[in-house]
């Protein structure tokens, strides 16, 4: 089964804070949750994932294709109608007219 998310020893600091280790594999087709207590490093993770947030050391790769030196061809992958697809089913008041506005 293809995997489509990897990190690889991912590691950031910001002051006391220190998210380290992390490692993680999901495969095309899976659901995955993402929880731990606050200030466990899960917006960190996924802010590092949406290269928003340079992790300091280790590797994520999406769709084969590095985070970082393929950004752009990554973030072309997806659109605005794929992204409404998964997010509006979460919200029982979505308005179309907002989110296109």
């Amino acid at each position: 089964m293809e995997t489509v998310l990897e990190i690889n020893n991912l590691y950031k600091s910001y002051g006391d804070f220190r998210l380290q280790d992390v490692n993680i594999a999901l495969k095309k087709g899976t659901l995955t949750g993402f929880a731990g207590p606050n200030g466990s490093g899960k917006t960190t993770t996924i802010k590092c994932i949406l290269n928003m947030v340079q992790p300091d050391k280790g590797k994520i790769t999406i769709l084969g294709m590095d985070s970082v030196s393929d950004n752009l061809a990554v973030k072309s992958k997806s659109s605005m109608k794929k992204m409404k697809d998964l997010i509006a089913p979460m919200y029982p008041a979505w308005n179309d007219k907002v989110f296109c506005s």
